[in-house]
């Protein structure tokens, strides 16, 4: 073997050492930083409603002393902030206050525990405003319930009211009646007692004689 043979060797077993050698350190460099790995809610999620909790997952452990985020409102305002959960190293969360609609902007700050490495983020969400509820229809009214061209005639009829029974003229005739026939039997009777004893006079008279 020529030394231009064996230069050449030496050249190649180099060019695959340092290849197998970026194969193994691509890894673990990869590794070694905090990857964005979900969202809760989604980057760019238009809501029908306030999120309740805001969460940021990663791919490796955070350290929880400097990772942090803040949550940001349309005005440009900081709304909440939230730092690593610690029961699990690997996510930040926020507890929002009930949010307006409008656009919002989470910002995080994420070191790697392993080595420190740094990694930002940036995520919108939009809050939509309420629709408006429709004003209800009102509803027709039924057949039933229309009012009746004529009139009831026991609605419409004033209470009838019964006439007081009109005095009795017998009963008054026979009344007055009786008050005249009685004082002209007294007069009878002391005309015929008169009478007896008038004749009974003039009889004694008679015999006297």
């Amino acid at each position: 073997m020529t030394p231009a043979d064996r230069d050449q060797r030496r050249r190649a077993g180099a060019f695959f050492a340092a290849v197998l050698l970026a194969m193994f350190a691509i890894p673990l460099v990869a590794r070694a930083h905090a990857e964005l790995e979900s969202a809760s809610p989604p980057d760019d999620a238009v809501l029908d409603s306030p999120p309740s909790e805001i969460v940021l997952t990663f791919t490796e452990a955070l350290d929880t002393a400097k990772s942090h985020m803040e949550l940001f409102g349309p005005d440009g305002a900081q709304v909440a902030a939230g730092v690593a959960d610690p029961d699990n190293d690997k996510t930040m969360r926020i507890d929002p206050p009930v949010l307006a609609p409008g656009a919002y902007e989470i910002k995080s700050t994420a070191f790697a525990a392993h080595d420190g490495a740094l990694k930002r983020e940036v995520l919108t969400f939009t809050v939509n405003a309420p629709s408006p509820s429709p004003s209800p229809t009102p509803a027709a009214p039924s057949a039933s319930a229309a009012p009746s061209a004529s009139p009831s005639a026991s609605a419409s009829a004033p209470p009838s009211v019964a006439p007081s029974p009109a005095p009795s003229a017998g009963g008054d005739a026979s009344a007055s009646g009786g008050d005249v026939i009685l004082p002209i039997l007294a007069a009878l009777a002391v005309v015929l007692l008169l009478g007896v004893f008038l004749l009974r006079g003039r009889s004694r008279g008679g015999g006297g004689a």
